[in-house]
């Protein structure tokens, strides 16, 4: 109850985001060209993603252990070597990916506006994807310690909420279109990482067990 209620509510809360980013793309210029260009940068952009989950399993594996042994400070530096891991890695791949963007898109679609708006996609959100994949493991490893519901506030705040928020502001009320959903997605995305940054370093979740 405790470990897998929270993670199925923070997917469903994720998806439900997703759907809501979806329907402000369509409210865009470019249109259902948005909802393309979006779907295949995020395909593109899930090599990364993927390393982050990978890093999440394994910080949520070395603070329960650490924590379990009563070595409270080995478990908190496992988790940042961990965040600081996935950050450095997703670094050079959102570089990569973002250099190569147009050639990137165009392996999936040849339309001239996809084409346009999913380099566009590639080349800003590589700017929080360290932020990401470095959160994926904090959460990973508040999990680890137990703390399986700050990772669903976090989200439920941030991607549900604030994220889909931010891109509409921005996207439609401010008129910068599709760049004003990126920049959108990637303020929710250091905020999130910020918060997630603040409760552990509080510390004192590090001492939660699992009943």
């Amino acid at each position: 109850f405790y470990i897998g209620l929270p993670a199925g509510l923070e997917e469903i809360l994720r998806n439900i985001g997703f759907m809501t980013i979806i329907k402000i793309l369509t409210m865009t210029s470019a249109g259902m060209f948005a909802i393309a260009a979006f779907t295949v940068a995020g395909q593109i952009r899930m090599a990364s993603i993927m390393i982050g989950l990978s890093l999440m399993g394994a910080a949520m594996t070395a603070v329960g252990q650490n924590c379990g042994a009563g070595e409270i400070e080995r478990a908190r530096r496992s988790a940042w070597i961990t965040a600081g891991f996935a950050a450095v890695v997703s670094i050079v791949m959102a570089t990569s990916y973002a250099l190569l963007r147009h050639r990137l898109i165009m392996l999936f679609n040849t339309e001239p506006e996809v084409i346009r708006v999913g380099a566009e996609a590639l080349l800003l959100l590589a700017f929080s994807e360290p932020f990401i994949t470095a959160s994926m493991s904090l959460a990973g490893a508040l999990r680890g310690a137990g703390d399986t519901w700050w990772p669903l506030y976090v989200t439920a705040a941030t991607f549900a909420a604030i994220g889909p928020l931010m891109c509409y502001v921005l996207g439609i009320g401010f008129e910068l279109q599709t760049i004003g959903v990126w920049l959108g997605l990637n303020l929710s995305t250091v905020l999130g990482f910020v918060a997630l940054i603040w409760h552990f370093q509080r510390g004192r979740r590090l001492h939660i067990r699992v009943t």
